[in-house]
C-alpha cells in the first residue's frame, strides 16, 4: 500500500489496545466524567474474551504517519452506536 500523504511504501501492522478497544468520538462529544468515551463513540477494531483489542493500521516508513482503514458500512458491528443505531 502506498502512503496517501507522501506515496511512500507502507508497512502493515496493528494498533493494540490493553483492555479496551480504541474508540472514535466526535470532537464535539464530551467524555463522561472526563474519563470515559461518549455513548456515541464508535469502537474500532476487534476484541474478544481472550484476545487483546486490535485494529489494522499501516505505517509509512518515509513520513512516519499511520493510516487506519475501517469500513463501517461493511463491518456493521463496528459501526453500531450505544442505542443500537448504525452510522
Amino acid at each position: 500500500m502506498l502512503c496517501p500523504y507522501c506515496s511512500g511504501e507502507m508497512i502493515e501492522g496493528v494498533i493494540l489496545g490493553h483492555s479496551y478497544a480504541w474508540k472514535w468520538q466526535a470532537k464535539s462529544d464530551c467524555m463522561i466524567l472526563g474519563i470515559w468515551a461518549s455513548p456515541h463513540a464508535i469502537p474500532l477494531g476487534e476484541t474478544g474474551l481472550w484476545s487483546r483489542p486490535q485494529t489494522v493500521a499501516f505505517r509509512c516508513s518515509d513520513c512516519e504517519k499511520l493510516t487506519i482503514i475501517i469500513d463501517l458500512k461493511t463491518e456493521p458491528e463496528k459501526g453500531k452506536l450505544c442505542a443500537g443505531h448504525t452510522v
